[in-house]
């Protein structure tokens, strides 16, 4: 089996798929799954090779999957659950490389339920992504104290009306916490 996972990964890096950003959910955590064939566009155009990234509200990660640019940038993602009606949203990674590399809110958000499959290789649930302002963690735009308070009153399990986790996360980990403050400070005082 290993020898096998390991030949995938070397075919994989000579055909020049993308590998994973972020790392892999550990799948004995969860009982249940649910499927989720995916396309991402960017201004209508497919990103046909990028990652998609499941993350409940506490920013956990639920699983992620690469597209395949022979595949017309299908994405064949396996979420991992417990129970149905868990809130999931989405971040996608783009790019060519680490330098280059983009991490984007889809601004989507889907309903987890047990055993369920949303899109097909046909017609694949559609994720499209815009830019975000690092640090704007309340959407409005700008960069301010307003956005460090947001980021806070979220590590502190508060919900806002706005919150684009995205623009929150600064240092783009996956996570909101302290660290995130930090950069979103940083960013204040250039």
């Amino acid at each position: 089996m290993t020898l096998l996972f390991l030949l995938f990964c070397a075919c994989a890096m000579a055909a020049g798929v993308r590998s994973l950003y972020f790392s892999r959910t550990d799948m004995h955590k969860y009982n249940g799954t649910m499927t989720v064939m995916a396309r991402v566009t960017q201004n209508g155009s497919v990103l046909a090779d990028c990652e998609l990234a499941a993350f409940d509200a506490s920013g956990e990660l639920r699983g992620s999957a690469v597209s395949h640019p022979d595949d017309g940038g299908i994405i064949f993602l396996t979420i991992q659950g417990d129970t149905s009606g868990a809130e999931l949203h989405f971040l996608v990674v783009h790019g060519s490389d680490d330098e280059n590399r983009i991490i984007t809110d889809a601004n989507e958000t889907l309903v987890f339920v047990v055993d369920q499959t949303l899109g097909s290789y046909t017609s694949p649930q559609a994720f499209s992504i815009t830019t975000v302002l690092k640090g704007d963690a309340n959407g409005d735009g700008e960069v301010n104290i307003a956005d460090v308070t947001a980021v806070i009153n979220r590590i502190n399990g508060q919900q806002a009306a706005t919150f684009v986790h995205a623009a929150a996360d600064v240092n783009d980990d996956g996570d909101i916490n302290i660290a995130d403050v930090t950069g979103i400070i940083n960013i204040i005082n250039k």
